[in-house]
């Protein structure tokens, strides 16, 4: 929508797009219990819902050794919501990324509380997972969603897509046969 600091320098460096714009990513129903990856503008982030059913964001990348978290079974301590990594047990909170066990260390872990991974700014509207990319407070996620989508005679359908190539084609040229 070429938003409050929108320019023509920022559009010419912007290689992997805007950051502060909310990004439509994945169908409501494609994230659950279970951890899924995704990577946006080269980031590596995975999703997963909490239990009470809200969808949360953080890095794809366990602080200890690398590992992807989205290549575990997610939460493994019951009831909780928190993903664990499957390498090392380290635990991170769903709600704000912060460590809060390390498994085979136990109680008397020092590192829970010191560690906290990315966490990402995540709204559904209309069946679809919106994230922020960018690092500030988020504007309301209706200010990037184009309000015909948000009608409530609306009927949205979403099908994900991996396009590679410039984005400033696909954004500029919607129309087939332009791109």
């Amino acid at each position: 929508k070429g938003g409050p600091e929108y320019s023509q320098e920022l559009y010419n460096n912007a290689v992997l797009g805007f950051k502060n714009y909310w990004y439509p990513i994945f169908s409501s129903k494609s994230v659950g219990k279970k951890p899924v990856s995704i990577t946006v503008m080269k980031e590596s982030i995975v999703l997963m819902r909490t239990k009470a059913g809200v969808v949360k964001a953080l890095s794809d990348e366990c602080a200890h050794r690398g590992t992807l978290l989205s290549i575990g079974e997610g939460c493994m301590i019951k009831g909780s919501d928190t993903i664990t990594c499957p390498y090392h047990g380290w635990t991170y909170s769903l709600n704000d990324g912060m460590c809060v066990a390390v498994l085979p260390e136990g109680p008397d872990s020092e590192v829970p509380g010191k560690i906290k991974l990315r966490s990402y700014p995540v709204e559904e509207r209309k069946g679809i997972i919106w994230m922020w990319m960018g690092k500030g407070a988020p504007v309301p996620v209706e200010d990037d969603i184009p309000n015909l989508m948000l009608r409530d005679d609306t009927i949205v359908k979403f099908k994900p897509l991996t396009r590679y190539g410039n984005w400033r084609w696909h954004a500029e040229n919607v129309v087939a046969g332009h791109a």
